[in-house]
This record gives structure tokens, C-alpha cells and sequence, in this order.
């Protein structure tokens, strides 16, 4: 009986034990910890600090306070804190309800990771040049690509808007122009794949989804990629999962474009008056063949149709162009797989009306740890679009906007379409298209899809020995439609209609083998890298067209005149194999060299030129710890020396081969009976047979200062950029036997440099809630053609003169408007007007007609005429300096960013303004309409110095190509500015949410500038076409509005 007591008691005795601890257990699940997270420093609070458990997915964020709140399940649990900049803690709870950590800033800042390509080194260490922009700088834009995104936040790195156009890729120049004709722009390289050159192969790429953009300049850290590396280098990596809970992020944006400015233009009634003002002008100077205004300008012609005065420009733009913007991300994982994944879906609308695009992108980017000593990983993005461009019309439509005859209505429902077209009862001789029509009515659209993939293999061979195998693919497809319907529209009906497709599409391979050797021998620290890289590409280009489709509805090539059917094709493979080496050594972290050498061969160079070799070499001496180490408040004071040979293969495909002419351009009458028998031969190509890449030998020298705790950081860096090996074409006599119209061989003897100053500053500081960094660039550049061996090169506009800077603008030297003591007077000082109409200049002569009021133009060579010979140098393409400078603050909850932008020393060719700004007409006498700056002709009454006199047809020719058109393209931009506000945790968590942030901001919200055009950043990737506005699509101004979420 004592037994059965004794057995139950014992029972009860472990069962309150284990209910004891069970309890205890649970108690302590339900344990919140929590506290306050600060700077070390100043104590003051860290918004957005990273709290989590270590090894689970349990997590938070500090509110704006720096307070947080967090379930631990163990007393065993360890607390992770975590903030960008900080040196991280952790922190065991055992018993603790409250834990209060204080972060130190980071003391070796520069320790943060920088590619270099084909591996990392520290900040710190850098012997090359290169620049850096991080995932938060890319964050305080407000821009949908990567290449806006970019823009003026990178020293010697210029990047320009080619067009407003919704998708329109951006030009970038690393260090001044890299070749006279051939392509210019830098290689891109995502995550170790090279993907293409330029602003093209940034296009798709969602700022969202980079970590950091490193882009070498210098030929020491470049010359690792060899014949692809003499523009510079952009290496992107994307964004990867990391271990922790997971974070889903969901942003969606929305907000509208603007036009920026607009152009004053004549309305109707003035542009009949000044039209009649200019009739009464010409016949008084022509009074043996006068000639007649039209009635179309008279009341009772404009009463007919309603008195109308339309105003082109209006009608073509889009007040509120409404774009939006969706982006949603999953990332997170543990120690032995991290993943994330994203999607995005953007709609942007244009200025200009019909245009838009809409771009939808996905990407994967998972990284496993299969065992201690292999991994592997993938990214995988794929992206499809679709767009409509400005369609193919009849005239640039911004310049037909402002010429085109206000007296004509926009609508006629009688004709073949339903729009009024130019007509002579009209409009008189001003025979300009409805350019709202030709928009509408005209179709040019465009669809795409791309695929990438990059997926790698790692494996640790030996202590310190690492293999690593990475292959790229990547597949591009796109398809274009050009639609143009029958339609009437007077004088410029399209009669026949009109059908084109393209089609592209591209593959491209990348298959690396790497091998690293890293180790330290006591103070030494030595990486070595051996790499052996493949790269085969295939494209494949066709066109199809036809017209003459007997039903409009029916848009397929099949459906037209056969006899109208045209068709062509273009094929190309192009391959490359590389070997290199590279060694980084440092002693004591103070003394460093770096040392690489590539061995490249390419399809695209001739047989005797397939092989080029590219050594480089870059030291690096910190001599504060040396030499200053008295100097408590300097952190690190380092100079840099390198020096490097790059190649650029960018030449093109198959240059070193004769291109085999059409059939029809060989045919020949054969046999009996005589038939015709077509052949083929090479005739309008000769073959460069010795073709290789051009060549870049670079120095640079620069200085790096860290002070104060690393509160400031600056560098200042000299670069010199020769470039020998040039391609240029070289003439053949016509006794070579080839078509006097064939395209001479390219040799490359031309010879071109570039050479200039780098600065960059940044300054940190934290006042209690108040923070905020300021970073400053400055870019100056100086190039000069030193040798072309067929002489200068001279374009419609632009120019490349040996001695002068490549694509400086060539034309007329405009002195001043003449005044009527320019020509023979009479007794009372005035300009005598001959029988003819014509008066007698006392200058050298320009046109037989030259008149008081006209501009006069300088007789450079003094042969008592101006003519041809007599054009020069008149505007420059390259500026003299670019800069850049962003400000990023917080405070509390608020953080706010601008983001300024400006070139200097740069000028435009206003081709817009000689068309429509000029008195005095123009050749065409077709009447057209002008802006309003020209009521202010010159009379002699209003003897202005700036407008012509008034005519209806420019018999002086002032509308040359002359320095009359050439504007100050200097300016100053407020590029970005944006504003957010983070919800406090408290409130956070009531919606179950974990951050919520909500901004606003504006792009291109304000430009100073003395440029009267739409807008002075007129530039083109084409180094001979560039700077000139004919007409260009502009960067319209934008305002966004924002949320962030994250769960």
C-alpha cells in the first residue's frame, strides 16, 4: 500500500516537473524582447536596422526611433543586429526583456567589396580607377531604366539622353570618345556575362533589381577584358537572396510626363499678317517680278472654313502622359540556400501622341551551398515588350509642328481618312502635312523578348585554390511592323499603301573556366587568376515589304502587288577565345600591385591580324601610414599609378571580306536564243583583308583621402587616353576596276587621344535625427584627332579635322546682320536699291541678292567671296566639363534626395530654329509658318542685331550651316528629387506589414540654360551625327508618386 502511495506521489512529482517546464517553455516562446538600436557615436537612433533570430526566418526593422520588438522561443536564441555601414552585433537573450545595442560606424568602410571583373577586391585597395554606384543611390531615383538611373552619378562616365521617346537607350562615354567610326560605347557585364556595349544593353534592366554598378575606366583595370575593354567596362550585379527571413517587397509607382517647354509659335492671324507684311517686302524688292499673296491669307478665304487657327504643336503632345509602375520581390534563404525572386510591369506613355511601351520582366537569382567546398548557383531573367514608335510620316514631326500652315483644319470628313490635308485654297504655298494625321493614320510598333541566363559551378580544389565554371546564354528576339493606309490629305495623299516587317533575332554563348589562388605569407597577400573564356554569337536580321494591298484590313506581305514584293536578309556569327592571367599582391595592406595580361582572338579581324595581347599594370602606395601618422584625423591617404593596353572589337562583321553584290546588278544577255543570266560579284565593297582592332595604351594617376572617420572621401585622378589603330576608309583610285560608288577598305592608321581630370567628394554627417551625405563629380575632357591619313572628315554637320576635337561642328562664320552702311548709300545714309532690286555690298560677296537685313558671313580665306571654302569650325560636341552632385538626407521618418546634373563648354546646332526661327524665309518659298521671334524683323526703322529681314524667300542663304545657328548647349539640371516618409513600426504592425514607406518625386523638374530649344541634351551615340536638333523627341519633365511595402 506504502508502495502504490509512494509510486503515485512519485507520479505526481514528475508530472508537475514536466508540466512545470513545459510551461516554462511556453511562457518563454511567448517572450518579447526588445529595445533600442543606436549609433555608437552620437547615440542617435538607427531607422531601418536589421533585427533578426540568427538561423531563422524571424526578423524586424528599428521604427523611427530606433525601437524594436522581437519573439524569442529559447533563452538560447542569439539577436542579430544589423545596419549598412555599422559593424554588426550579436547578442545572446538568456534572461533578458530588454537589450539595448549601440552600433559602431564601420572603421574600415572601404572594406565593402568592389568587381574588378573576373573577381573582388576591397574598396580600399583599388590600384585601377574605377566608379561605384550602389542599390541605395539607384533607389533615390526616380527613373524606370538603368541608364537614366546612372546618369551623372559616376565620374568620367557621361552619360546622355538620345531621345524621349518611352524605352530609348542613353549614349555613355567612358573618358571622351573611343573611336572615329566605329562603336564607341562600353562593354556591359551582368554578373560576369558580357552581354553587349552601350545604352542598348542596359535597356530592360530594372534598377530594382541591381546591388551595384562598378565601371572600370582606366586601361590597367579594363585590359582584362582585352579587344572589348578600350571604351570602359560596366559591371552589374544584380541582387541576391541572403540568409535570414524572408522579405517580400511590393513597390507600385504612378505618375505622369510633361512636355518641358514649348515652343512660341505664330498663330493664325499673325502668321497671315506676317505674311502679308513679307509679300509687300519682296515685291518692292522684286518689282520686275513680283508675285501674288495667296488668298488663302485673306478674311474672306478664312471665313470659308470657320476662321480656324490650329495650333499643330498642341495637338501632337500629350499634357499628361500617365505611366505606372509595378514591382514585386521575394527574397531570403539559410547557410546553405539563398534565393530571390522579382517581377516587374512597367507602362510608360509619351509626350508625343501614338507613342508608348510596355515592358514585363521576371527574374530568378538562387545560390546553393551543396557542401563546404562546392557550390552553384543560376540568374535567370526573361523580359518581352511591346512599343509603338513615332511613325514614318512625311517630316520630322516636332519641326513640321511649328512650319506646317495654321490656317489648315484638322479634320475634313469627306476625305479618305477624315483629316484636311494641305491644299492651295487653303494654306496658300505652304504645302506642310497634317502632322497629327500622319500620327495617327501611320503605324510603326515594335515587339521583343529576351532571355538570360547565367549559371555557375564552384569548387574549392585545395586550401586557397578554387575552380570555377560559368556559362552564359542569352537569346533576343524582336519583330517591327511599319503600316501606312491609303489616305487623303491634299498634297500629301499617300496613294498606295504600304506594308514592312523585321525581324531580329540573336543568341549568344559565354563559357568561362576560372581558377583562383588566394593566400597570405605573413604579411604578404597574394591573388592569382587564370581564365579561359569562349564567346560565339549568331545573329539573324530580315526585312520583307510590300505594298499595293487591295484590302487594308488584311495586313499580311501576301496580300500585296507581287510586283511590289522586296525582300533582304542579313546573317552573321561572330566568335572570340581569350586566355588571361592576373595577379593582385599587397604587403600590410600598403603596398599593392596588380598585373594582368589577355590574349584575345576574334572572327571579326583578318587572318594575319586574328591574335592581339593586352598587359596591363597598376600600383597603389598608402603613404599616410608611412609617412603621416601623426595625423590622427586622416584615415587613409593613397596614390595610384597604372598603366594598360585595351582593344576595341566593336568594328563591326566581316570587314577583312568583299560583300557578293545582288543578282540584279550583274545581268547579262546569254545563249541562243538570247536569255538573261544573272551573276554575282563583289562591286560596290573592297575587302580590308588586314583589319584588326583599334588600340587604346591609357596612363593614369590618382590620389584618394579619407579624413575625419571617413566622413569625407575624395579622389582626384589624371587620365591620358591614346588611341592609334583607328578604323577610316581610304579612297581607291577608280583604276582599282570596283563601282565608282563602292565603299573603300578600312585600314586602321587614324590616330586620336583623350585626356583629363576626375574628382569625386563625399561628405557624411549625422546631427542627432538628422543625417545626410553629399557627393560631388567633376569630369574634364580634352580630345584631339592627331592623324587621319586620308585627310579630314568631313559630314553634313560634324566633322573630324586632324588637330581639332572629333565631331566638332563645321559651317559658315556668321559676323553680324548687315545694315544698310554695308552697302553703296545715298546722301542720306540709306542703302540705294538698284533697278533690279538688288543693292551694291562694300564686303566681300555672298549672293547676288544680298540685302540690308541679311547676315553677313566672314570671308575667311580673303578671296574677296564667301563660298565653301570659306567654312571652318564653328561649335564644339564635347564639353569642356560635366558634373554631378546628389544630396541624400534623413530625418526620423522623412528622408528626402536631389540629384543635380550639368555640362559646360558645349555647344548645339539649333537646325529647328534656322528653320523656323528666320525671317527671311527659306529656300523652299513654301510660305511656312515661324515662331513668334520673328516679328521682330529687321527694317531699317528696327535695325535689330538679331533676326533678318523679312522675306518670303531666303536669297541670301542664311540659313546655312553656319555659327548664326550655333547655341550654348550648357546646363544645369535638376535631374531627380524625391521625398518619402517610412509609417513607424507601431503602426506598421497594426496593418501587418513590416515597413511601408510612401514618396513623391519629380525628374527634369527644372534646367537652367540659355538654349532656346526644347532641350539642350541633343545628343547621339554616333560621335559624327551628334549635337545637332533637327527635330528631336525631347526628355520630357515627370512626376512620380509612390508606395514600398514590405512583409
Amino acid at each position: 500500500m506504502k508502495m502504490k502511495k509512494c509510486k503515485s506521489a512519485g507520479n505526481r512529482l514528475l508530472g508537475g516537473l514536466i508540466l512545470w517546464l513545459t510551461c516554462g517553455s511556453l511562457l518563454f516562446g511567448q517572450q518579447l524582447v526588445t529595445g533600442t538600436v543606436t549609433d555608437a557615436q552620437d547615440n542617435s537612433p538607427l531607422i531601418g536596422a536589421s533585427v533578426y533570430l540568427k538561423g531563422t526566418t524571424i526578423g524586424t526593422t528599428t521604427d523611427v526611433d530606433g525601437k524594436y520588438s522581437i519573439q524569442s522561443t529559447s533563452p538560447s536564441d542569439v539577436i542579430v543586429f544589423q545596419y549598412v555601414g555599422y559593424q554588426p552585433q550579436e547578442v545572446q537573450v538568456g534572461d533578458k526583456k530588454v537589450i539595448n545595442v549601440a552600433l559602431a560606424v564601420e572603421s574600415k568602410l572601404l572594406d565593402e567589396l568592389v568587381v574588378i571583373g573576373y573577381g573582388t577586391v576591397k574598396k580600399k585597395d583599388l590600384t585601377g580607377s574605377v566608379s561605384v554606384v550602389s542599390a541605395a543611390e539607384l533607389k533615390k531615383s526616380n527613373m524606370t531604366s538603368l541608364g537614366s538611373a546612372l546618369q551623372g552619378r559616376a565620374a568620367g562616365v557621361i552619360i546622355s539622353n538620345t531621345s524621349g521617346n518611352p524605352g530609348a537607350s542613353v549614349s555613355i562615354r567612358v573618358r571622351g570618345v573611343g573611336s572615329i567610326n566605329r562603336g564607341a560605347q562600353p562593354l556591359v557585364v551582368i554578373d560576369g556575362i558580357p552581354v553587349g556595349t552601350g545604352g542598348g544593353a542596359l535597356t530592360g534592366l530594372n534598377p530594382e533589381d541591381i546591388e551595384s554598378v562598378q565601371v572600370l575606366k582606366d586601361a590597367s583595370a579594363a585590359a582584362i577584358y582585352g579587344t572589348e575593354g578600350a571604351n570602359g567596362v560596366i559591371l552589374i550585379q544584380t541582387k541576391k537572396g541572403s540568409s535570414g527571413a524572408p522579405v517580400v517587397t511590393f513597390r507600385v509607382q504612378s505618375g505622369f510626363a510633361q512636355l518641358p517647354k514649348r515652343m512660341d509659335i505664330l498663330n493664325a492671324d499673325e502668321y497671315c499678317n506676317y505674311y502679308k507684311a513679307a509679300y509687300e517686302e519682296y515685291n518692292r524688292t522684286h518689282p520686275q517680278a513680283p508675285r501674288t499673296m495667296p488668298l488663302a491669307y485673306t478674311p474672306e478665304r478664312r471665313a470659308e472654313f470657320g476662321n480656324v487657327s490650329t495650333d499643330w504643336q498642341d495637338l501632337i503632345t500629350v499634357n499628361q502622359a500617365w505611366n505606372q509602375n509595378y514591382y514585386l520581390s521575394a527574397s531570403g534563404g539559410n547557410e546553405k540556400a539563398t534565393y530571390m525572386l522579382s517581377g516587374n510591369y512597367l507602362e510608360e506613355n509619351g509626350v508625343l501622341i501614338t507613342t508608348w511601351r510596355r515592358a514585363l520582366s521576371l527574374k530568378a537569382n538562387t545560390d546553393f551551398k551543396i557542401t563546404d567546398k562546392f557550390r552553384i548557383g543560376e540568374n535567370i531573367s526573361f523580359g518581352t515588350s511591346q512599343n509603338r514608335n513615332q511613325a514614318d510620316q512625311q517630316g520630322n514631326p516636332w519641326v513640321t509642328a511649328a512650319i506646317a500652315s495654321p490656317l489648315m483644319p484638322v479634320y475634313n470628313p469627306d476625305a479618305r481618312g477624315g483629316y484636311q490635308g494641305p491644299d492651295e485654297y487653303i494654306t496658300g504655298t505652304n504645302e506642310r502635312t497634317n502632322t497629327y494625321a500622319e500620327l495617327i493614320l501611320n503605324k510603326n510598333t515594335g515587339r521583343g523578348n529576351s532571355f538570360f541566363s547565367s549559371l555557375y559551378a564552384e569548387l574549392d580544389l585545395l586550401k586557397g585554390l578554387t575552380f570555377k565554371n560559368s556559362l552564359g546564354l542569352m537569346y533576343n528576339n524582336s519583330r517591327g511592323t511599319t503600316w501606312r493606309p491609303v489616305y487623303d490629305l491634299a498634297q500629301r495623299s499617300n496613294p498606295t499603301n504600304f506594308l514592312q516587317e523585321s525581324s531580329y533575332e540573336g543568341t549568344k554563348i559565354v563559357w568561362d573556366e576560372q581558377l583562383t589562388y588566394t593566400n597570405q605569407f605573413g604579411l604578404h597577400n597574394l591573388t592569382a587568376t587564370a581564365v579561359h573564356s569562349m564567346q560565339k554569337s549568331h545573329s539573324d536580321y530580315m526585312q520583307a515589304s510590300n505594298a499595293n494591298f487591295q484590302y487594308e484590313n488584311l495586313q499580311v506581305l501576301g496580300q500585296g502587288d507581287p510586283l511590289s514584293a522586296a525582300a533582304s536578309q542579313f546573317k552573321g556569327d561572330v566568335r572570340f577565345e581569350s586566355y588571361l592571367a592576373r595577379v593582385l599582391y599587397d604587403y600590410n595592406s600598403r603596398y599593392f600591385l596588380t598585373a594582368s595580361v589577355r590574349r584575345d582572338g576574334s572572327s571579326r579581324f583578318g587572318k594575319n591580324n586574328r591574335w592581339g595581347t593586352f598587359p596591363s599594370v597598376s600600383v597603389a602606395w598608402k603613404f599616410n601610414e608611412d609617412l603621416l601618422k601623426s595625423l590622427t584625423w586622416l584615415d587613409m591617404a593613397k596614390v595610384r599609378f597604372g598603366y594598360g593596353q585595351t582593344g576595341n572589337a566593336d568594328i563591326g562583321d566581316y570587314l577583312y571580306d568583299a560583300y557578293i553584290s545582288g543578282s540584279m546588278e550583274h545581268v547579262y544577255t546569254l545563249g541562243s536564243p538570247e536569255r538573261a543570266v544573272f551573276g554575282a560579284a563583289p562591286f560596290y565593297n573592297i575587302p580590308s583583308p588586314n583589319v584588326k582592332w583599334e588600340s587604346v595604351n591609357m596612363t593614369n594617376f590618382g590620389i584618394d583621402v579619407n579624413m575625419f572617420g571617413n566622413k569625407i572621401q575624395a579622389s582626384i585622378e589624371y587620365y591620358n587616353k591614346l588611341q592609334d589603330n583607328l578604323l577610316v576608309q581610304l579612297p581607291l583610285p577608280l583604276i582599282s576596276g570596283m563601282s565608282g560608288d563602292a565603299t573603300p577598305p578600312w585600314v586602321n592608321l587614324g590616330k586620336m587621344h583623350n585626356r583629363g581630370l576626375e574628382a569625386l567628394v563625399t561628405y557624411k554627417h549625422s546631427a542627432g535625427n538628422f543625417r545626410y551625405e553629399i557627393t560631388g563629380n567633376i569630369t574634364t575632357i580634352s580630345n584631339k584627332v592627331d592623324y587621319l591619313p586620308a585627310g579630314d572628315i568631313i559630314q553634313d554637320y560634324n566633322t573630324a579635322l586632324v588637330g581639332h576635337a572629333i565631331g566638332a561642328i563645321y559651317g559658315y562664320v556668321a559676323e553680324r546682320i548687315l545694315q544698310e552702311s554695308d552697302f553703296v548709300t545715298d546722301q542720306n545714309g540709306h542703302a540705294v536699291m538698284n533697278a533690279d532690286g538688288t543693292y551694291t555690298p562694300l564686303f566681300p560677296k555672298q549672293q547676288d541678292r544680298t540685302s540690308p537685313g541679311d547676315i553677313k558671313f566672314k570671308d575667311l580665306n580673303k578671296d574677296g567671296v564667301v563660298n565653301e571654302l570659306d567654312r571652318t569650325l564653328i561649335g564644339k560636341v564635347i564639353p569642356d566639363l560635366v558634373y554631378g552632385l546628389t544630396f541624400n538626407a534623413t530625418y526620423k521618418a522623412f528622408d528626402f534626395s536631389f540629384a543635380l546634373l550639368g555640362e559646360q563648354g558645349v555647344d548645339v546646332y539649333n537646325y529647328y530654329r534656322s528653320r523656323a526661327g528666320l525671317a527671311s524665309g527659306d529656300n523652299t518659298s513654301k510660305d511656312e509658318n515661324k515662331l513668334r521671334e520673328v516679328l521682330n524683323y529687321w527694317t531699317p526703322d528696327n535695325p535689330v542685331k538679331n533676326q533678318t529681314r523679312i522675306s518670303i524667300t531666303d536669297e541670301n542663304n542664311n540659313g546655312r550651316t553656319s555659327s548664326w545657328w550655333i547655341e550654348d548647349g550648357s546646363f544645369l539640371r535638376l535631374r531627380d528629387i524625391q521625398l518619402g516618409y517610412t509609417l513607424p513600426e507601431n503602426l506598421s504592425k497594426k496593418l501587418s506589414i513590416s515597413r511601408l514607406r510612401v514618396y513623391a518625386g519629380a525628374t527634369n523638374l527644372l534646367t537652367l540654360t540659355k538654349y532656346s530649344g526644347y532641350d539642350p541634351e541633343v545628343r547621339s551615340s554616333d560621335i559624327l551625327n551628334t549635337n545637332i536638333d533637327g527635330g528631336n523627341y525631347p526628355v520630357p519633365r515627370s512626376f512620380t508618386f509612390g508606395v514600398t511595402v514590405d512583409f
